[in-house]
């Protein structure tokens, strides 16, 4: 089944990587080899500080766009050997098999995955032992992504080459200063992918019922006025 992120590369900001890396470290086991799974890993800059983070660990990367995995995979060749405990694999997460999981850590894709959503949370609880933490960032249910999520549903409707310029325009004059072209350029596609679903106080119940409690929630800084609204939260199994 194609998605909107096949062809895509999704890289995030060093400063973005170094939060969730950290926020990952205190919630991972010290003392014995673990398995760590990043689900859509991008261009798999969190998944090699991880393993260069946790001596112990070895990171597992999935992401659907195979460009993702691409890049991911040819960084990790360039990099040194510490970071050899690190593989990527190409799938769609709710297809993937794997086995479970001492930490599973997801930033800005849950809410991108379609289906029902009790699917997603019982394969998420499956793919994590017993004890393990799941570090998730995702779109939470607010008015304003209620809104950016029906605004993207008409722009992919009438997109075109000149809407295409007229975005990447309007992102180069507001962050130009920020990003260079490259990343303006795979910010404004998001633009024509709306969220599927957000995490809400719904979806936490479907998640207590499926064994995860919420350990802790964290504000997730926005850097655009269009971007979704997130929030990092930290599940145990239990």
């Amino acid at each position: 089944m194609q998605t909107p992120f096949d062809a895509a590369t999704c890289s995030a900001p060093e400063e973005r990587v170094g939060r969730m890396r950290d926020i990952v470290i205190a919630h991972a086991p010290h003392d014995r080899a673990i398995l760590v799974l990043d689900i859509g890993c991008g261009t798999g800059a969190l998944a090699l500080e991880l393993a260069c983070a946790l001596p112990m660990a070895h990171v597992t990367g999935v992401d659907v766009s195979p460009v993702n995995i691409q890049i991911a995979t040819e960084r990790q060749r360039q990099a040194d050997g510490r970071i050899s405990r690190v593989e990527f694999e190409q799938a769609d997460y709710l297809r993937y098999e794997t086995a479970p999981a001492d930490v599973i850590v997801t930033d800005t894709v849950l809410h991108f995955i379609p289906g029902r959503r009790d699917v997603l949370w019982k394969k998420l609880s499956g793919d994590l032992r017993g004890g393990g933490a799941l570090v998730c960032c995702m779109a939470f249910d607010c008015a304003h992504n209620r809104v950016l999520q029906i605004a993207r549903r008409g722009l992919r409707r009438i997109r075109s080459g000149a809407l295409d310029a007229m975005l990447l325009a309007a992102a180069q004059r507001a962050y130009g200063y920020a990003m260079n072209e490259a990343l303006l350029r795979e910010r404004t596609e998001y633009m024509y992918i709306p969220p599927h679903q957000f995490m809400s106080a719904e979806v936490k119940h479907d998640l207590a019922s499926a064994g995860l409690r919420v350990v802790s929630e964290h504000a997730v800084p926005a850097t655009s006025a269009v971007q979704l609204k997130q929030r990092l939260t930290i599940f145990r199994k239990d």
